[in-house]
């Protein structure tokens, strides 16, 4: 299994944005991860093709049956080892497994038609992580219909896009349970942030995890999207 995830500097250097990147540095460091950084160096913004390219690129390196963890860096931790995660991955019984948020954004993607249903309200795929084998993987992004431009301006909207007009297909699943993925990103609207559902409790393997009371599950990693990166450091201090 590997991890790959772009950073435009190297994790852990003090400069730059991201002033949260030791959240992602430490946590691979206490679960004895190792990961590979595709895109050093490049201008970062949603709509910034090169960076996508890079990490199509560094997909494609892979051998295709070899399950990749696509995954943003600053503002992510880790809460288990990649044995965890491979092993949760495989519980979905599907090639590809995408993260989600209780937001819609960007909004103007309710244009591509409804969202299919949730049984939670983690209801709509986040662009920071992705897991699938590296093959599966390509065969979605490089679909002539994944991303239609200008339809879509960053991979977010092209995850949102590729769902609402995929709603029945058996090559992938949404983490609507926070199963692999538990993203705290809330539109401050909610009657209940997404953070006042979580809780650290000592998980099934014996050490402090995440735990999400609204979807009874210990999530594999956490994602402070948005702005939310202080919650999730706070979060992480507690493990």
């Amino acid at each position: 299994m590997k991890v790959l995830y772009g950073s435009s500097v190297p994790i852990g250097q003090p400069t730059g944005p991201g002033p949260y990147r030791w959240l992602f540095r430490d946590s691979m460091k206490r679960f004895g991860i190792t990961a590979e950084n595709l895109t050093l160096g490049c201008t970062f913004s949603h709509q910034n093709d090169d960076v996508w390219w890079r990490l199509i690129k560094g997909i494609e390196a892979q051998d295709p049956h070899e399950l990749v963890l696509l995954t943003d860096s600053w503002d992510v931790f880790f809460c288990t080892t990649l044995q965890e995660i491979e092993e949760t991955f495989l519980t979905f019984h599907v090639p590809v497994v995408f993260s989600m948020e209780t937001n819609v954004f960007p909004p103007e993607v309710l244009a591509y038609g409804e969202l299919p249903p949730s049984p939670t309200r983690w209801r709509s795929p986040n662009g920071g992580q992705v897991m699938g084998y590296a093959g599966e993987l390509l065969k979605i992004f490089k679909s002539p219909d994944f991303w239609p431009k200008p339809l879509c301006t960053y991979n977010q909207s092209a995850y949102i896009h590729w769902w609402i007009n995929h709603p029945n297909s058996l090559d992938f699943a949404m983490d609507c349970y926070c199963r692999l993925f538990c993203d705290l990103y809330d539109n401050q609207q909610m009657a209940r942030p997404v953070r006042d559902a979580l809780e650290v409790r000592i998980g099934p393997q014996g050490y402090k995890r995440v735990y999400n009371n609204e979807t009874e599950q210990f999530p594999c990693t956490i994602h402070g999207y948005g702005g939310f990166a202080p919650q999730a450091a706070e979060l992480w201090q507690q493990m």
